[in-house]
């Protein structure tokens, strides 16, 4: 058995020795990236592909696409990139008090 009675991985476990999950800072460097190299084409591209891909049937086209129209909440981060302030703000400097969590 892998995991104890409340879920957890059991002490020796090789699946718990695993990174985890990235800091918040490393998701912002990395959606940051993101939105500085993907153009409005590009973007719109992927979302005419999604649109064929859905009406062919591909359910995780369909899930996507129903996320972004029915507004999944966008991740503060992510609204702070859409102003296009490239200054350090309070937004930056929560993540910077942040890092390593």
């Amino acid at each position: 058995m892998n995991r104890d009675n409340n879920g957890r991985f059991i002490k020796g476990n090789e699946a718990a020795k695993g990174k985890g999950r990235p800091t918040l800072r490393q998701e912002y460097d990395y959606q940051r990236a993101v939105v500085e190299c993907l153009t409005m084409d590009d973007w719109h591209a992927i979302i005419c592909r999604a649109i064929a891909d859905a009406a062919d049937g591909d359910a995780k086209a369909r899930q996507w696409l129903t996320d972004i129209v029915l507004q999944q909440p966008i991740p503060f981060h992510a609204m702070y990139l859409a102003t296009g302030e490239r200054e350090p703000t309070a937004m930056e400097a929560l993540l910077d008090d942040m890092a390593g969590y």
